[in-house]
C-alpha cells in the first residue's frame, strides 16, 4: 500500500503574497474562464457588476464554478510560489520516482493552463516551442480528437500537447536545465475533489481522463483515505491506478482562505463593500488594491496581484532547448513578466 504522505503546514512568509494569491485566482477565473455563466463582457469589474442583463445575485449563482475553476488557477501561482515549495516538490518527486526517472534534480519548471475552456489555451500560439517528453500512465496512450497518437515518453511541441490535451486542466513540466524535459498532465477539482478518488471519475466520456491523467489534485470534506485521516490536512495519496492525488482538506486553513477571498468578492459583486471583512492587515491591504483597481482595466489588477506574489521561480528569465546537436540551453529576458507563459523558468530554491 502507497504510504499517504502529509504536506507539513509551511509558517507564511508574506502575508501579502498569501492572500494575493487568492484574489487572482477569481480574477484570473472571471476574466479567462469560457464556461461561466455570466461571462465579463467589459475590462473592468464596475461594469462587469453594471450589466443590466445580469440578475443581482449572478456571481452567488456561478459560485460553484468561481470555486471550482479558481482552484486551477490558484494551484498554478501556490505551486510555484515560496508557500507552495513543499507541496510541489513532494508531487514533483514521486512523479519522477513513479516513471524511472532518477539521478535527476529539477532546476527549472512551469506549470500552466490547458484545455479549451480557457482563453489562455489560445496564448500559446504566439510563442516559440520547448521540446518536452509528457508521460502517460503507463498502461495507456494519450490521444488527441484529431487522431494523431502520442504515446508513453514521447517528445513533442509544448503547443502541440496542448491540442492534444484539450479537456486537461494543468501541465507541469520540469527539466535539468541540461537536456532533459518532462511533463505530467493532471486534473484539478476543487468543488467536488473527493471524485478523484473514485475509479468511475477517470472513466467518463469512454475513459479519457483516464488514459492520460497522472496527478489530480482536489479539495473537498473527505474524511478518511485507506483508513488515513486526511481531514484538516493537505495530504499526498495515490489511488489503485497509481495516479497520485494532491488533496486539500476544506478545513484545512488554505482553503477556507480561498474561500473567504471568494466570498468576500461576492461581497463586491454585489454592491456590499462596506461588509468586506479582511482579517489581518495584509489581507486589508490585498483588498484595498482590488478596491483601488476596481473601475481599471481587469488585466492590470492582476498584474498588480501577481507582481506581490512571492514565487520560487525566477520570473525575468526562462529558457527552452535549442534544435543544436548539443542540446544547449538558451537564456532570453521574459517577453511578458509574471504570465502563465510555456517557457521553463529556474527555481530560485536550488540555488
Amino acid at each position: 500500500m502507497y504510504r499517504t504522505i502529509f504536506i507539513k503546514p509551511k509558517l507564511i512568509d508574506s502575508g501579502e503574497s498569501y492572500w494575493a494569491m487568492f484574489y487572482c485566482s477569481i480574477l484570473k477565473t472571471i476574466a479567462y474562464q469560457k464556461n461561466l455563466e455570466y461571462r465579463l463582457k467589459t475590462s473592468s469589474l464596475q461594469e462587469y457588476r453594471g450589466t443590466l442583463n445580469y440578475p443581482a445575485n449572478f456571481f452567488n449563482k456561478m459560485k460553484n464554478n468561481i470555486r471550482n475553476h479558481g482552484f486551477e488557477y490558484l494551484m498554478i501561482d501556490y505551486l510555484r510560489s515560496v508557500d507552495g515549495i513543499d507541496a510541489r516538490d513532494k508531487l514533483v518527486s514521486e512523479l519522477l520516482f513513479q516513471y524511472g526517472i532518477h539521478d535527476f534534480e529539477y532546476t527549472h519548471l512551469n506549470i500552466f493552463k490547458l484545455g479549451e475552456d480557457s482563453s489562455l489555451y489560445r496564448m500559446i500560439e504566439q510563442f516559440d516551442d520547448p521540446d518536452v517528453k509528457i508521460l502517460t500512465p503507463l498502461e495507456h496512450h494519450a490521444f488527441s480528437r484529431m487522431g494523431r497518437i502520442l504515446c508513453n515518453g514521447q517528445t513533442r511541441p509544448v503547443s502541440k500537447v496542448a491540442e492534444s490535451f484539450l479537456h486537461s486542466d494543468l501541465l507541469i513540466m520540469v527539466s535539468d536545465g541540461k537536456n532533459h524535459t518532462y511533463g505530467f498532465v493532471g486534473e484539478v477539482e476543487g468543488h467536488h475533489g473527493e471524485q478523484l478518488f473514485r475509479s468511475s471519475y477517470y472513466e467518463k466520456n469512454g475513459g479519457i481522463k483516464g488514459r492520460y491523467t497522472t496527478f489530480a489534485i482536489g479539495a473537498s470534506d473527505r474524511k478518511k483515505f485507506d483508513d488515513v485521516v486526511i481531514k484538516d490536512n493537505i495530504v499526498l495519496a495515490k489511488d489503485e491506478k497509481g495516479r497520485l492525488i494532491l488533496h486539500f482538506s476544506n478545513s484545512n486553513a488554505f482553503f477556507k482562505s480561498f474561500k473567504h477571498a471568494i466570498n468576500n468578492m461576492e461581497l463586491c459583486l454585489s454592491g456590499h463593500f462596506s461588509n468586506v471583512e479582511g482579517l489581518d492587515d495584509s489581507h486589508n491591504k490585498i483588498l484595498s488594491i482590488v478596491e483601488s483597481g476596481w473601475e481599471k482595466n481587469v488585466q492590470d489588477l492582476i498584474y498588480n496581484l501577481e507582481k506581490i506574489i512571492e514565487y520560487d521561480i525566477d520570473l525575468n528569465e526562462y529558457s527552452y532547448q535549442t534544435d543544436s546537436d548539443e542540446g544547449d540551453v538558451i537564456w532570453k529576458p521574459s517577453p511578458i513578466a509574471i504570465a502563465n507563459q510555456y517557457y521553463l523558468h529556474k527555481l530560485n530554491s536550488v540555488g
